[in-house]
């Protein structure tokens, strides 16, 4: 009788649950099953295959992060690799989920600054935006706005509430957004200075003893990051990347990655990008026009318009956590990934612009045809974007990695070797074949050069040889050099008879990208231990083994290091725990407040 009213009782919630939880539940579903599509689909960009990579065997690690960036992100894409498997949704799935959860955050800041209506027109904008959808990647950028727009969101409402909870969620949400990828900065600094300025606007005072407080738990929030500096430049002299750009110190053992790394220059976002011969301010703004829906982005700047005329009481906060990121990073880093946060503010502009027009018709027949209409339009748009992006639509078989990895999964044994052309990019490779005995092909050259040191007797070991059919599978740039080129196409005139064909594997546009072969051929037992100990992907052993070659690993030599050592390990993981509830939080928040 008991089970019987329980049962009933979750019946009748679930018959009496708002509508508008209902409504935005389903756009959520909506928005995560086309990130999903999209993510399966999307070829990767370098950036994803030194980061993605770099998550491998992250956790069973133990480090507190990796040379330039913080850990939060790499635990985490650990885990869900762990939960789906070293693949490629497993992969982006942080992307997705926590994109998916910003869609809900989208609808909470709307609600709050406008209403429900206007919530539910920008949740499924931001749904169905290309610019979000495109960065679907092994990343951290749409991981860290979820945690941006978080904090955003309890800003709101403990301006609005006055809560000490909401309060002191808005540094937690911002100290893990950093936490996540330090740029996470550029949104706390904006945040601190307007949560100053909205309590002396609106009390006449600061209470000073909530901002020591703040300042203590942002200082906990970075422990693991100061920690691992404090501790390695004690062990080896040497500090993270981040550190060393500052300080100046260790520089030299990021010098093979000097050009990269560029500081902030008034030259590069008023004047020239790049000799790109234009400013990077404008090369900011293009992403959002070449990324996003031209219609979302006209609403938005109709939206801001009835913002500004109706003095939306948020508006500094608004202008002020956009624009701050926006121009130093115009400045500096000029990657279209560090700039989809510009999206989720457009996503809400244009819900509420999108909302505001319709109310100049005064049929509400006609507003919601209206409404319809504009909704249709941003679908379509966003369609024809992704369609002709990279991932060639949402529909279809997966990227040509993904594909390669299910081919290894079913039928690549785990002792086979496999041989892989060095015309692909070395993060695939790395990501591809991880968990493998592989070899790339120039070195399976220099290898077969120095046959004479390798140790064993020659026996009969089947070797997969994996082609670039294109002359060139990821490395851009004219990095393929003529020499290069015909020095791997030496090894498809060896590897690549018609006898050992196994299977072509085409890229989402239909076109042959990758050909596989298989040979049995005598080679000495010791080049199995010898491909792997040449598993190497910028700066890191893959997976992190063997555990001596991290050149950024520390040991402790005194109780009080050990201690500290141990007090940040504990606090990374209270971290990703508390990353965990919020996610919760989100759709708690949505249930009682939406």
């Amino acid at each position: 009788m008991g089970d019987k009213n329980t049962l009933d009782k979750i019946i009748d919630r679930l018959f009496n649950l708002d509508r508008n939880f209902i409504y935005v539940i389903l756009i959520a579903l909506f928005g995560f099953i086309l990130r999903s599509l999209t993510a399966l689909r999307t070829k990767f960009s370098a950036d994803e295959m030194v980061h993605g990579t770099h998550a491998i065997g992250f956790i069973s690690s133990g480090k507190l992060q990796i040379m330039d960036e913080s850990a939060v992100w790499f635990w985490l894409t650990d885990f869900f690799m762990r939960t789906f498997g070293v693949n490629v949704f497993g992969i982006r799935f942080a992307s997705i989920f926590f994109g998916t959860l910003a869609i809900i955050v989208v609808y909470l800041i709307c609600k709050e600054l406008f209403n429900k209506k206007v919530g539910l027109i920008a949740a499924f904008v931001s749904a169905i935006s290309s610019y979000q959808l495109d960065m679907m990647e092994a990343g951290m950028d749409t991981t860290m706005v979820f945690f941006v727009l978080l904090s955003l969101y309890f800003f709101i409402l403990s301006t609005r509430k006055e809560n000490k909870i909401y309060f002191y969620l808005i540094w937690v949400s911002a100290g893990i957004a950093v936490m996540v990828k330090p740029i996470g900065l550029l949104f706390l600094v904006p945040l601190g200075l307007c949560s100053i300025y909205y309590h002396f606007y609106k009390s006449k005072s600061i209470k000073i003893k909530d901002y020591i407080f703040v300042i203590i738990l942002l200082f906990l929030i970075f422990t693991p990051v100061l920690t691992f500096n404090y501790l390695l430049y004690k062990d080896k002299g040497i500090l993270d990347l981040q550190f060393s750009r500052f300080t100046r110190i260790s520089v030299d053992t990021y010098a093979s990655i000097a050009p990269t790394i560029e500081g902030f220059s008034f030259k590069t976002l008023l004047i020239d990008n790049n000799n790109r011969h234009r400013p990077g301010f404008v090369e900011g703004f293009l992403f959002m026009y070449f990324q996003e829906s031209l219609f979302i982005l006209i609403f938005a700047l109709i939206g801001l318009f009835f913002v500004v005329k109706n003095k939306n009481k948020f508006i500094l906060v608004l202008l002020a956590t956009f624009l701050l990121p926006f121009m130093f990073l115009a400045g500096t880093s000029l990657l279209p990934n560090h700039f989809v946060f510009t999206s989720y503010y457009a996503v809400i502009l244009s819900g509420y612009g999108v909302y505001s027009l319709s109310l100049l018709l005064k049929n509400k027949k006609y507003q919601r045809i209206f409404i319809y209409v504009i909704i249709i339009l941003i679908l379509i748009t966003s369609y024809v974007k992704i369609s002709n992006g990279d991932s060639n639509g949402f529909l279809g078989t997966k990227n040509e990695l993904g594909q390669m990895i299910d081919f290894k999964e079913t039928n690549i044994d785990k002792n086979a070797f496999v041989l892989v052309d060095s015309r692909i990019y070395r993060g695939r490779i790395a990501f591809m074949f991880w968990d493998r005995h592989y070899l790339e092909g120039n070195a399976f050259i220099e290898v077969l050069r120095n046959n004479d040191k390798i140790p064993g007797q020659e026996v009969p070991i089947d070797i997969y040889f994996v082609e670039c059919v294109p002359d060139d599978c990821g490395w851009g740039g004219g990095k393929v050099t003529e020499d290069f080129n015909k020095s791997m196409e030496d090894l498809v005139t060896v590897f690549g008879s018609q006898d050992s064909y196994v299977k072509t594997i085409n890229s989402v546009n239909g076109n042959p990208y990758f050909k596989i072969y298989k040979k049995t051929i005598y080679l000495k037992s010791g080049i199995i231990p010898v491909s792997d100990s040449l598993k190497e992907w910028f700066f890191y052993p893959v997976n992190y083994q063997p555990n001596s070659r991290i050149f950024d690993n520390y040991q402790t030599h005194t109780l009080y290091d050990t201690l500290i050592d141990q007090a940040a390990h504990a606090i990374l993981y209270i971290i990703i725990f508390i990353s965990g509830l919020l996610a919760l939080l989100v759709i708690y928040s949505l249930y009682k407040e939406g």
